[in-house]
């Protein structure tokens, strides 16, 4: 019985290690790997959201973006809506790019599967600064039959 026992134990442990590392090589290494060999570029941290391409706007939001390889995923804070009215939303998103150009799918913490959105940006300016992407984001209006799109900029 002790055997019997003793052989359940170590296929559960082996299992467990397995797993572990096919999601080690996964998660990790293939990204690593795609930003070595297909030159993308690093952009996980933080960067800060703007409704304009104006130097002398202020924040209304940032984002926070981890990387994997050419996909990301991350959160997004805003505490200033379009109006100019002070806002506390907090977005979770994930999305990838291609070249200069990034795809982003969000969804507000409070209201999961009620507000989402897109957000479609491509880097603009100097290819190897790398700093500013411009583009508009999208979302169906929650009491109005229509798309809303506006423009965003990020900057770190």
């Amino acid at each position: 019985m002790n055997e019997l026992l003793k052989g359940i134990v170590i296929g559960i442990i082996s299992c467990a290690a397995f797993a572990g590392i096919v999601w080690a090589i996964k998660a990790l290494l293939f990204p690593l790997l795609q930003m070595i060999f297909y030159d993308v570029p690093r952009i996980a941290g933080i960067w800060q959201v703007y409704y304009s391409n104006d130097p002398e706007e202020k924040s209304v939001g940032n984002l926070t973006v981890k990387q994997f390889g050419k996909r990301i995923k991350g959160t997004a804070r805003i505490w200033r809506n379009r109006s100019g009215e002070d806002v506390s939303r907090e977005l979770t998103f994930f999305g990838s790019f291609r070249g200069s150009q990034m795809t982003i799918f969000y969804e507000d913490v409070k209201y999961r599967g009620h507000i989402v959105g897109v957000i479609l940006l491509r880097l603009i300016g100097d290819q190897q600064n790398k700093e500013v992407y411009a583009g508009k984001a999208m979302y169906c209006h929650p009491t109005q039959e229509s798309v809303e799109a506006y423009d965003l900029y990020l900057r770190r």
